[in-house]
């Protein structure tokens, strides 16, 4: 039995495009930077420590802790950036990546801040 269900990487792509969507719709413009943030989770606190040093050089603030149900553990990267369709791809790339070399990894997405500053 698997400990996360998996989504296809089409479905992905479509909730990245319905939530820049939804982000546009609420009055963000896209051009301008803003914080996201990509939830990664794992069976143990080993693996969702692992990429911890990989995403802190690429820019991200990580925090990895229990998460709160499941009995699995979180880990958190943001930083501020652009997002669009384009960065939108490239971080769940990464994110797929790492989440696949996690023991029990899960990429579960992302969100980013509506208000502009």
């Amino acid at each position: 039995m698997a400990l996360f269900r998996k989504k296809s990487a089409a479905s992905k792509a479509d909730l990245d495009a319905q939530t820049l969507a939804q982000l546009v719709k609420a009055g963000a413009v896209l051009t301008n930077r803003r914080n996201i943030r990509h939830y990664l989770y794992a069976r143990e606190e080993a693996a969702a420590t692992s990429p911890v040093a990989r995403l802190e050089a690429e820019g991200y603030r990580v925090d990895s802790r229990a998460a709160a149900t499941g009995g699995t553990w979180r880990l958190l990267a943001e930083r501020d950036e652009v997002v669009n369709a384009a960065t939108v791809a490239s971080a769940s790339r990464l994110f797929e990546t790492l989440a696949g070399s996690m023991n029990g990894g899960d990429y579960d997405g992302w969100e980013a801040a509506i208000v502009e500053k």
